[in-house]
């Protein structure tokens, strides 16, 4: 694969892989294209891959298994075409392989920089999905700078939520706002790199809201590309992208301000050699050497290898760089490491919106007493309830509208082949005991 400046993947739960895309293309395991993979329209795609920094990610879909979104951004200069799609793959087809089924589908048509994150909600399941608007698109009066967020739930996309926070200045504007936007493993703090600047926020994973924006300047160097917390968040490594890559431990100590120190912890010792994304696992952190002429086939130990911090939370003196970490033989990096989130994040325990505590209630909801079967269906779905009874039934779309009522007492046939693919909600409700069930249903193609 490609991958350039963007790339994405994701594994089960065991860390075995289920698919990769660079924002054009969709692998399976097997490393071959799902059926309808290609041609997923990810902007500034050179042919190697698109140069958009974090131009794509995979979400899956909350509470619903085996279908997963895929969000990229779109970017071109000729057509002049900006914003935000996404595309969705179903683990269940092609004998577990999986396959796309809907493709290219606009959630958000205005410019957009090269920024894009993802975070569990509070309660656990959902997703927000940040994103960066452009300088150029004024999203209120006394603004021309917004945070762009959307809340993936089970019912759909909501969204896009405005945020206008942070610096309005020219060190927004160069190369269209390229380099890395990072959560903390925590998901209470956003950083993102700025030209030569560090932007560090407070994240609120109940509303989306960021707050407690400070600013770490002074860097020797400009043209600030990569970063990434430590496991703990009280670190932030931070990358140069130009002839020579340098990179840098930020220390940081947030409350109303910010205390900050930043050294110097390694720089490539030979030119025309930048670093390029980092990547969190456990108390190390991954990250790309790579030759600056993107396009050259030179090879060397630096960007034939991805290199390795370890102790990363520790002082700048204890910690150990590897710069032959993983060796990739006859591949060599780009820029490009997968665009991967927190999938293990839980819910923020404690917090207004952990809807997933474990706390007993004296009013249980009702177990559901009905079976919706097959789920996905394409044709025909069931309803069966456990008891007989006089029942109700309302089918609706994730955007509100209703597709289909009806009443029944015995199992219920509807005929679905004409509904478009999507998700929907399911309503029943017992007309005797008046209590309401209701259940997602995914409908094939």
């Amino acid at each position: 694969m490609f991958g350039y400046e963007s790339a994405a993947s994701i594994s089960d739960s065991l860390g075995n892989l289920l698919f990769y895309t660079n924002g054009e293309i969709v692998w399976n395991k097997n490393h071959e294209s799902m059926p309808n993979g290609t041609g997923l329209d990810i902007g500034l795609n050179s042919g190697i891959g698109s140069s958009i920094t974090q131009g794509v990610i995979i979400i899956p879909m909350p509470e619903i298994k085996n279908y997963y979104y895929i969000f990229y951004i779109q970017k071109q200069y000729d057509p002049d075409v900006e914003g935000l799609k996404y595309s969705i793959v179903n683990m269940s087809l092609d004998g577990g392989l999986g396959d796309v089924t809907e493709k290219n589908i606009v959630l958000f048509d205005k410019p957009l920089t090269e920024k894009m994150q993802a975070v569990k909600h509070g309660n656990g399941k959902d997703w927000w999905l940040l994103v960066h608007a452009k300088p150029d698109y004024e999203v209120s009066e006394d603004s021309t700078f917004a945070f762009v967020r959307f809340l993936i739930t089970s019912d759909g996309i909501l969204g896009p939520y405005f945020q206008t926070y942070g610096p309005v200045d020219s060190y927004l504007v160069p190369y269209d706002g390229w380099g890395e936007m990072i959560i903390s493993e925590q998901g209470d703090k956003l950083a993102y790199t700025r030209y030569n600047r560090l932007d560090i926020y407070d994240f609120d994973r109940c509303t989306g809201l960021l707050s407690n924006w400070n600013e770490v300047s002074g860097f020797p160097e400009i043209s600030l590309y990569g970063c990434s917390f430590s496991k703990t968040g009280n670190k932030i490594y931070v990358s140069q992208i130009s002839s020579k890559g340098t990179l840098f431990q930020v220390s940081i100590n947030i409350s109303d301000t910010v205390n900050y120190t930043f050294n110097e912890i390694f720089k490539v010792p030979i030119n025309n050699y930048s670093i390029g994304q980092h990547q969190l696992y456990d108390d190390r952190i991954y990250f790309t050497i790579v030759y600056s002429v993107i396009s050259s086939n030179i090879t060397s130990i630096f960007n034939q290898s991805i290199s390795l911090i370890t102790i990363a939370d520790s002082s700048f003196e204890s910690i150990i760089i590897d710069t032959n970490a993983i060796y990739l033989e006859d591949s060599r990096v780009i820029a490009a490491l997968p665009n991967l989130p927190n999938y293990s994040l839980g819910a923020h325990e404690g917090s207004e919106c952990d809807t997933l505590s474990t706390a007993i209630s004296d009013n249980p909801k009702p177990a559901l007493s009905f079976s919706i079967y097959p789920n996905p269906a394409s044709s025909v779905l069931h309803i069966e309830p456990v008891a007989q009874g006089n029942n109700t039934v309302i089918i609706s779309q994730v955007n509100g509208s209703i597709c289909y009522t009806g009443s029944f007492t015995g199992t219920l046939q509807i005929p679905v082949a004409h509904f478009a693919a999507g998700v929907y909600s399911i309503s029943i409700m017992n007309t005797e005991t008046g209590v309401w069930y209701t259940e997602k249903w995914v409908k094939m193609l």
